[in-house]
């Protein structure tokens, strides 16, 4: 069985709104002006927050190659992320798949990736704000937490320039709670928001199809356990390694392509 593409919808800046920092934007059809307040809402909840944690219960699809099929064949996955945020400059992911573990650290010097079912990882320079540690991450090694345009500062000026089309779909609800609904459409895929529709604006759901790759796999979150008040140890956010555990280059050998072939 050959993994096709995993990189694309599993480990990379989940959203899936940008192509990396630095994006130039690309003026389209009107936004809703509903959406747009809807998604600077949540930016500005996000961005103002200085400590907090929440998880993101994950689907999501690969194309595979099964055995004598000529043509692939689309498989749906599971997946667990957990996000610690302790700004400026300290986070932590947890995500476990069906197909892979991976933990991410930020300390405000380095970042480091470690894959515990392969006891490996790989550590790079990464110094200042969670923004410039996470583009570090990305400009170096090519690779992105999932879901982590959501962690960043101002995740409006991330998310906005890449936006052709934003529609109002409704008010919707997500276990219980009523949810404001938007579709929003880019060059190369169609993402689509659930947000609390009460005091907080809570995303509550993701949804993103990659028009562009074959099949159009789709990504769907499900975020909660939104926690604004916790606190974090100190060893939160430091990443020792475990007994045996073998240090890559994260340039030369990037560990978040060590597991499955690229198949695109």
């Amino acid at each position: 069985m050959r993994h096709c593409a995993v990189i694309t919808c599993t480990l990379l800046v989940l959203v899936g709104c940008t192509s990396g920092p630095g994006t130039d934007p690309d003026p389209g059809e009107p936004v809703d002006p509903r959406v747009e307040s809807i998604l600077r809402s949540v930016s500005t909840l996000m961005g103002e927050s200085q400590r907090f944690s929440f998880h993101a219960e994950i689907t999501y699809e690969e194309i595979e190659m099964l055995a004598g099929a000529t043509t692939g064949t689309k498989v749906q996955y599971s997946a667990r992320t957990d996000f610690r945020v302790s700004r400026p400059e300290k986070l932590r992911v947890s995500y476990q798949s069906d197909l892979e573990q991976r933990e991410f650290f930020l300390d405000g010097s380095t970042a480091t990736i470690f894959a515990p079912d392969e006891n490996m990882y790989a550590t790079l320079i990464a110094s200042g704000t969670i923004d410039d540690a996470l583009d570090a991450l990305w400009e170096k090694a090519g690779v992105a937490p999932p879901l982590s345009d959501l962690v960043y500062r101002d995740p409006y000026a991330r998310l906005a320039p890449n936006i052709i089309s934003g529609t109002y779909v409704g008010l919707h609800d997500i276990d219980g709670a009523p949810c404001h609904h938007i579709l929003f459409t880019q060059e190369t895929m169609d993402w689509q928001l659930w947000v609390d529709a009460g005091d907080t604006p809570l995303p509550r759901r993701i949804v993103i199809t990659y028009r562009e790759l074959p099949q159009a796999p789709v990504f769907a979150a499900d975020l909660g356990g939104w926690n604004f008040e916790v606190s974090f140890s100190a060893e939160t956010f430091v990443f020792e390694p475990p007994e045996g555990a073998i240090e890559v280059d994260a340039v030369a050998t990037p560990i978040a392509d060590t597991t499955h072939e690229e198949g695109q």
